[in-house]
């Protein structure tokens, strides 16, 4: 199977015949997705292209696929990867602060391990923030 790439060293592994899938960085269950450095919104773009690919040639149920983060487990997590990126970059477009953007993906991913780490660079890295200005009296 030919997909495009998220980034030039993206890794999967496809074994049609046992009807496995290993996505290693491309799919995460029930854990934020790295969406920070080096993985900007056209990069985002091809990643949700990439999961609508993998699902085209996985139509059967009896594929098991594995995630680089999280739990094994069948199709449904190419659809739940695919909607956390979407709702990823609508967040982060329409955020008014960093804060606000963590806020609602806290919320529209409860339970999501990471939040620390994955969530907060990542939300760092699209969300950007003007240095607010001290009016302490002289």
């Amino acid at each position: 199977m030919t997909i495009p790439a998220v980034n030039a060293a993206m890794t999967t592994l496809c074994i049609p015949h046992q009807g496995l899938f290993s996505g290693f960085d491309l799919l995460y269950s029930g854990v934020h997705a790295w969406c920070g450095q080096g993985v900007g919104k056209s990069e985002i773009n091809n990643w949700i292209q990439t999961l609508e690919t993998i699902s085209r040639h996985t139509k059967d149920d009896d594929w098991t696929l594995y995630s680089g983060h999280g739990a094994q487990g069948k199709r449904e997590i190419l659809g739940n990867m695919k909607q956390y990126l979407q709702t990823f970059l609508k967040v982060t477009s329409a955020a008014a602060s960093r804060e606000e953007a963590t806020g609602q993906m806290k919320k529209r991913s409860p339970g999501f391990a990471q939040e620390e780490f994955l969530l907060v660079q990542s939300i760092n890295f699209h969300v950007r923030e003007s240095p607010k200005c001290s009016t302490a009296p002289a």
